[in-house]
């Protein structure tokens, strides 16, 4: 290549001088380019290209501090109580208003309970005899599910429209007072949940309640009987309500089914 003179006239360059200024020259806009890369992976092209025109930057060394990926938020599902319908404890997930019961280290008790021969006029019920102790010190445990009576708590279940769990052992104590306690798969359709709800809001000496792990879709318990139903529209259920809320089997008849603990929501 020629360059021009100060005074105008033409200097032919060397062949080794132009070789030299092209390698400084390569040399130089390498350095310029390692020094201002950090800006441009910040800055990024325009139209959103984080790596401009000059494609992905070069995969980190063993030295390089590894990317950390953001953190995916989670929620806290609402979950079946595990120690409200079976233990006593409230438990994650189970209705509001219910006070802790007795710590897991805490000595279980099997509750007293025990079939026997029941002349219903409804069919498919069963009978039981059952104990009436209170109990605040132990994790009771109870032989049916839903328990049907035995040890409880000294405090009583609100009757009421719960759509959360109810605690075994704050139930049972309504049902010796002469409450029908009808719980219900958590599963259940809707329809049929707002079926159980409409029939039931209202009524005196009601527990209504989602309950995990039951052996039917629908059981209605009263002290020392209990019938599953596999639908919320069975006719049973409803002679079941008003043969037994406050019925002949219940052991403190007239006993109050308010001014307990927990929360209905109707």
């Amino acid at each position: 290549m020629d360059g021009m003179a100060r005074g105008g006239t033409r200097t032919r360059i060397p062949g080794r001088a132009r070789l030299a200024g092209a390698v400084a020259a390569a040399l130089f806009g390498a350095v310029a380019l390692s020094g201002c890369s950090g800006d441009n992976e910040k800055l990024g092209a325009p139209g959103g290209d984080p790596f401009g025109t000059s494609g992905p930057p070069a995969a980190p060394t063993g030295d390089a501090t590894p990317t950390k990926k953001p953190k995916t938020p989670t929620t806290e599902a609402s979950t079946p109580a595990t120690t409200g319908p079976t233990g006593g404890a409230t438990g994650t997930g189970a209705a509001a208003g219910f006070p802790a019961g007795p710590g897991a280290d805490a000595p279980k008790l099997t509750a007293d309970v025990a079939p026997k021969q029941v002349d219903s006029p409804i069919a498919g019920v069963t009978g039981y005899t059952a104990s009436q102790q209170h109990d605040k010190t132990s994790n009771i445990v109870y032989p049916q599910t839903p328990p049907v009576g035995g040890q409880h708590d000294p405090r009583w279940a609100n009757c009421g429209i719960y759509r959360g769990p109810v605690p075994n052992r704050n139930a049972v104590h309504s049902m010796e007072h002469g409450a029908v306690w009808v719980t219900y798969r958590p599963d259940l359709p809707q329809d049929q949940i707002t079926a159980l709800e409409t029939a039931l809001r209202g009524k005196p000496y009601i527990l209504l309640s989602p309950y995990p792990g039951l052996p039917s879709p629908v059981v209605a318990s009263a002290w020392g009987l209990q019938l599953k139903l596999d639908s919320a529209r069975d006719p049973r259920l409803g002679q079941f309500v008003t043969a037994y809320a406050q019925g002949p089997q219940t052991p403190e008849p007239g006993a109050v089914c308010d001014s307990g603990v927990g929360k209905p929501v109707m």
